[in-house]
């Protein structure tokens, strides 16, 4: 599908995308592209029910951990964040 930018009916960005057939495919068969309403450690509420995180980086729920917190600000704080 090509996107004219001289057409007359004026639709945004978002509403030609939306529409448009290869993502509403991917929409419909990938359905490992959920956002998780919290977050506490390793257990995250998902459509109203709670789970166990299992199958991400952060299965441990370190990343919440205090010292894990405070080494990752000295780091920033010394070395700062750009990847160059």
């Amino acid at each position: 599908m090509a996107f004219s930018l001289f057409s007359k009916k004026q639709n945004s960005i978002a509403e030609r995308c939306r529409d448009d057939a290869s993502t509403k495919l991917r929409l419909r068969y990938a359905p490992y592209y959920h956002a998780m309403e919290a977050q506490q450690g390793t257990t995250v509420r998902l459509d109203g029910r709670d789970l166990i995180m299992l199958v991400s980086n952060d299965y441990l729920g370190l990343s919440f951990h205090p010292k894990v917190i405070e080494a990752s600000r000295a780091a920033t704080l010394k070395w700062g964040t750009s990847p160059t």
